[in-house]
């Protein structure tokens, strides 16, 4: 005879199963546990496949999310890169802000609050 919870082989003179507890039912057809354990079995392949393709989705999503900040950042290094060339204005007057973090650093050929050079 088999659990009917976790598939392990019972002797028959087992009320509960010894590796997870569970009530132990007594047939006399061995057919009917064979039965039942390969349904356990393809439940548990079943089981197995869904937890795999939840790790699939999981990894998707999160390169997706990385897709998109990555996304996100360029166009928002391209957003201040026009406000800078528009302040610039037609007689190239010089603006120094970092296009990174926005920091005004006039002067500088670095950004004072997070290093990056200024493009100027």
């Amino acid at each position: 005879m088999f659990c009917v919870k976790c598939g392990h082989e019972l002797k028959e003179e087992f009320d509960f199963c010894i590796f997870c507890g569970a009530p132990a039912k007594k047939r006399k057809s061995g057919s009917a546990d064979i039965a039942e354990f390969e349904a356990l079995e393809a439940e548990n392949n079943r089981l197995t496949e869904l937890k795999q393709q939840k790790e699939k989705l999981e990894k998707e999503t999160k390169e997706l999310k990385k897709e998109i900040k990555d996304m996100l950042v360029s166009a928002e290094m391209e957003e201040k890169e026009n406000v800078y060339n528009t302040l610039r204005g037609p007689d190239e007057l010089e603006i120094h802000f970092c296009l990174y973090c926005g920091t005004w650093a006039e002067g500088a050929a670095y950004c004072p609050k997070c290093g990056n050079r200024i493009r100027g």
